[in-house]
């Protein structure tokens, strides 16, 4: 579940390009008329979406499927611990994670995803509390070049960058990657 995209943002780059998705896209779990109508422009893709989703949908949701329920966009501690960014001044997401994974404290696995780019940015995420790291927007950007291929290459290059990473602050695997390594990363790159 989608907890902070109840709306698209003004996304002032593609309203100035005029940027309106392709008549025939389809998606292959939902290839119908009714999608093809709902996608026409971006301000669609949440048509229908609800705008006050709160905890008594998650319930439903959860109650309704046997699959593992994921809410996405959690930025407060109190939403983290009681079960969006789209604003250009918003909290980033790595600066909501340590108070999350502390008002948490290991009663629920915490999935980052929000602006991974780099490998470093996987392990800033990892040594911050997450139990895993999302990535979307490099794996489109791979399979928009490349197809399969391309995504293939995205995820290769994250893992180098990131063992990379893990190597310069001695970190020998996944595991031992700590909050301190933040500190020692920031110190000699200055990147946080």
């Amino acid at each position: 579940m989608t907890a902070d995209l109840p709306v698209l943002g003004l996304r002032e780059r593609d309203i100035r390009n005029h940027f309106v998705l392709p008549s025939d896209l389809k998606r292959a779990n939902t290839p119908s008329e009714r999608f093809m109508a709902a996608t026409r422009n971006l301000q669609s893709l949440v048509s229908g979406v609800k705008n006050d989703l709160n905890w008594d949908d998650y319930e439903w949701t959860r109650k309704n499927t046997r699959l593992p329920v994921l809410i996405k966009g959690v930025l407060s501690p109190d939403d983290a611990e009681e079960g969006g960014r789209q604003l250009d001044t918003g909290i980033g997401a790595i600066a909501a994670l340590p108070p999350i994974v502390e008002r948490v404290a290991g009663k629920t696995k915490i999935l980052f995803d929000g602006g991974v780019r780099r490998g470093i940015d996987v392990f800033k995420a990892l040594a911050s509390g997450a139990d895993a790291v999302g990535v979307g927007r490099p794996i489109l950007y791979g399979l928009t070049v490349g197809g399969t291929v391309g995504v293939a290459a995205v995820l290769e290059h994250l893992r180098t960058e990131l063992v990379n990473v893990m190597r310069l602050t001695g970190a020998g695997q996944i595991q031992g990657i700590r909050p301190e390594f933040i500190t020692r990363v920031a110190n000699e790159t200055n990147l946080f």
